[in-house]
């Protein structure tokens, strides 16, 4: 069983506010434009 103030703290973490949302999201789009630049550099190095 949860213990009550980790429970809410778990709560306050999901209910992130938009501005956490957004950056977040902005942040996996740039790491995920990052990995697939290096796949782009790898697969010209392998042909």
């Amino acid at each position: 069983m949860i213990d009550e103030p980790r429970g809410r703290r778990i709560a306050h973490q999901i209910k992130l506010d938009g501005v956490d949302k957004l950056k977040f999201f902005r942040e996996m789009l740039d790491a995920a434009r990052r990995i697939l630049e290096v796949r782009q550099v790898v697969e010209k190095l392998t042909e």
